[in-house]
């Protein structure tokens, strides 16, 4: 096995190498097996990619190595997440191939939950990968779904999901939405009380564009 400094050596230049004069400040500390990556970066995507790339390199090496990423992200706090909102808005409309409105977020405390309808899991990839981005965030969260089947009012089915998202009486996690071009929503899942199944059919008759809603969600309470 090499000595541990010809091992960090070797994962510091690549990193340092793959950086493309972007501002990071990484570090690299062999202890045993694990390949420890330390430091602050400001986005998401640098973190993602400097463990790719220590992952990459160490493969290359004699013996085998655990990366563990300790990275953090410069600038948690200093953004509202309403600021963080909208530059995931800009961000998501530049994806080529999105269509409009087709990925939504919300974010809490500096953590992205994506939502939305999609028709190709490579839409989720690219979609995914903009909001990694963005400065500042701590995480991206995916709830966004392909649509498989009969084409379904897209557009609609975004609405709704958006709006359970912010309602802070819903756990949108747990709640799929469906909705054909007649204004017909479909809610499916399983929630916590029945209080929150009515809430969330609630929400949804609130969504301009909403004609019926069928509730087929389940509550874990009776």
């Amino acid at each position: 096995m090499r000595h541990p400094n010809d091992v960090s050596g070797a994962v510091q230049r690549a990193i340092e190498h793959g950086s493309q004069g972007a501002r990071t400040s990484v570090h690299v500390e062999v202890r045993g097996d694990q390949v420890v990556l330390s430091g602050v970066v400001d986005t998401l995507a640098q973190r993602q990619a400097a463990e790719r790339t220590a992952a990459e390199t160490t493969a290359r090496l004699p013996g085998k190595f655990r990366i563990e990423n300790e990275i953090t992200i410069a600038g948690n706090g200093a953004h509202s997440d309403r600021e963080f909102e909208q530059a995931l808005d800009r961000m998501l409309a530049e994806v080529p191939d999105l269509a409009p409105k087709a990925v939504g977020a919300r974010v809490e405390r500096g953590v992205a939950l994506l939502v939305g309808h999609v028709s190709s899991a490579a839409h989720v990839e690219a979609a995914i990968a903009a909001a990694r981005q963005v400065p500042g965030l701590k995480k991206v969260v995916s709830q966004i779904q392909l649509v498989t089947g009969a084409p379904p009012d897209v557009d609609l089915i975004n609405r709704v999901s958006q709006a359970l998202s912010w309602d802070t009486h819903v756990n949108k996690h747990q709640i799929t939405v469906e909705a054909g071009h007649d204004g017909t929503v479909t809610l499916s899942g399983e929630v916590d009380t029945p209080e929150e199944r009515e809430r969330a059919q609630q929400v949804a008759r609130g969504v301009t564009g909403v004609h019926q809603v069928v509730n087929r969600i389940r509550s874990r309470q009776t």
